[in-house]
């Protein structure tokens, strides 16, 4: 929904990972609707679910940038210009390349 409202360029949450860590308290909750109309704890379940993947999103949108931050010094420090700082940046952003680019 972020995505087509263009919030977000790209999903940057995946709850298929939250899901599948709890499914057995993910397919309770959805049987407790069905049988208890139990819509509360359901939403309660899935908020769990965005909270901890944005959270762990964070963690590692985190680590990706102290990663860049000690490439960069790695690079600066071996005497690397302008370009080669300017390629280390475009890596990053764009990590998977083929021989066109």
């Amino acid at each position: 929904m972020l995505c087509q409202r263009q919030v977000l360029t790209r999903p940057v949450l995946y709850l298929s990972t939250f899901l599948r860590r709890y499914r057995t308290r993910y397919f309770e909750s959805l049987t407790a609707i069905r049988n208890d109309g139990a819509w509360e704890a359901w939403i309660e379940f899935f908020l769990d679910g965005i909270a901890m993947s944005a959270r762990e999103t964070a963690d590692a949108a985190q680590r990706v940038h102290k990663l860049r931050e000690r490439d960069r010094g790695r690079v600066m420090a071996a005497s690397g210009g302008n370009n080669e700082l300017r390629l280390l940046d475009e890596l990053y952003r764009q990590p998977v390349v083929n021989a066109a680019w």
